[in-house]
């Protein structure tokens, strides 16, 4: 087993980028969230909003609980006036270096369905992935000046 990059995009709403974040690290207050700030005066991007660092310990399935009462709360938050602006998150879970899984949740995906999609391609990722990457992912974030940890709403 092997621990997992999972990155996420929010999109059809009008949250700010680190909103669901927030939001899942209410809900999965163990989980290690992080955000992207650029550093002042650099013009940099980063095309999601947010990293979660998935251990090979963690509970996939508690995991995929956590995500879905975030979105859940997310597109309460934003209702849509369409389906064209409806609030979706886009995930995608990531082995290293080259393996991945996206996930889209929006208002016609189950809590069911997501959670087979989740735990079927996490399982899969973490039978290709490199068990020596095990910690070095969650370090690279954790020194990195531009990834800021997000903490549940009643810590620092």
């Amino acid at each position: 087993m092997t621990d997992l990059r999972i990155v996420g995009i929010t999109t059809g709403a009008h949250g700010s980028s680190g909103e669901f974040a927030q939001l899942l690290a209410n809900e999965a207050p163990d989980l290690p969230i992080y955000v992207f700030r650029p550093t002042p005066g650099v013009i940099m991007g980063a095309a999601f909003d947010w990293t979660v660092v998935l251990s090979a310990a963690a509970n996939v399935v508690a995991v995929a609980g956590g995500i879905w009462a975030a979105y859940r709360h997310f597109a309460k938050k934003h209702p849509s006036s369409g389906a064209a602006n409806a609030p979706q998150v886009i995930l995608q879970v990531k082995a290293e270096p080259h393996s991945f899984v996206q996930i889209v949740v929006n208002n016609a995906t189950t809590q069911e369905k997501f959670t087979t999609q989740f735990v079927d391609g996490v399982s899969k990722l973490r039978a290709v992935g490199d068990p020596e990457q095990n910690g070095a992912i969650s370090a690279s974030y954790e020194a990195s000046p531009n990834e800021i940890r997000v903490h549940p709403n009643n810590e620092p």
